[in-house]
């Protein structure tokens, strides 16, 4: 990885924990159960790219230009974000979903709690990160949130995710139902992370639509890597599965070369956005 992308995203990303664990509850508020499950789902080592892109899409947009108010906005924004993903994995690892019992080399939520714990944190996760959301005082950032969490977003894609595999199924329609899901089920967080720091900053429409390019495009590629790490060629509903590992590496690069030329309107603030996309074309976990 790229030194000054490195030291960004350390920088950044322990700027948003701070943040976490200020907007979290303690776990020793009643109920504690919940809000002890909260903390350790949240505090599991994840990357933080949601909320790190929230922060990077501003600051394209505002290119240096700061305001505490703004900066507050944009914190809560990006800390709705993290807790709106880490959701989706606490359910994701949920027997009834993909029966994962590990997350990050750690026991899944279930496990550690119970499935029960698990689904009450998953839901109260999603419920404190509309509240903090709405403390940005913008009614469209909330609304982008809502709709790229809800049946035409995340959850639309988690639902066509969980659709039993059919090995007859055409080839056409295996692909029909791939791209629905990486689409939804993962690029659209990463889509209204972009949009809604963009928001914040007060971006034009036609800036707007740009990051918005730029996000679908990163947001697939990332699951593409995901898939090229995560499974072999003959499992299921996967790129490499469908495609092959080779093909699916070139779609990637295609789609990196998509982000970058997305934002070629802009002037300048750009840098980190550019590589990010390369960073996710080449990480190995």
């Amino acid at each position: 990885m790229d030194k000054s992308l490195r030291l960004y995203l350390q920088n950044r990303k322990a700027i948003i924990n701070k943040a976490l664990n200020k907007h979290l509850y303690k776990s020793i508020k009643y109920p504690p159960v919940v809000h002890d499950a909260m903390r350790y789902s949240i505090f599991s080592g994840g990357k933080r790219l949601r909320p790190i892109l929230v922060l990077a899409a501003a600051e394209a947009i505002s290119r240096g230009r700061r305001s505490a108010k703004r900066d507050e906005a944009l914190l809560k924004a990006a800390v709705a974000m993290e807790m709106i993903h880490t959701s989706s994995l606490i359910h994701d690892d949920l027997p009834a979903m993909d029966d994962d019992d590990c997350r990050r080399g750690r026991p899944s939520c279930h496990k550690k709690y119970s499935e029960a714990v698990a689904v009450i944190t998953g839901d109260a996760l999603i419920m404190r990160a509309f509240e903090i959301a709405a403390g940005t005082g913008n009614c469209r950032v909330v609304r982008e949130i809502a709709d790229a969490s809800g049946t035409r977003g995340m959850i639309g894609g988690q639902a066509v995710d969980i659709e039993p595999f059919n090995s007859k199924s055409r080839r056409q329609d295996v692909i029909r139902k791939l791209n629905f899901v990486h689409a939804n089920k993962t690029a659209a967080l990463i889509r209204v992370s972009l949009r809604i720091g963009a928001i914040i900053a007060g971006a034009k429409e036609e800036e707007l639509k740009a990051l918005d390019r730029y996000g679908r495009a990163i947001g697939l590629a990332f699951q593409v890597t995901d898939d090229i790490l995560d499974v072999s060629e003959d499992e299921g509903v996967s790129y490499p599965g469908v495609y092959g590992v080779a093909q699916s590496r070139k779609k990637v690069g295609q789609l990196v070369k998509e982000a970058h030329k997305s934002l070629e309107m802009f002037n300048g603030g750009i840098n980190k956005l550019k590589k990010l996309a390369e960073y996710i074309e080449t990480r190995k976990k």
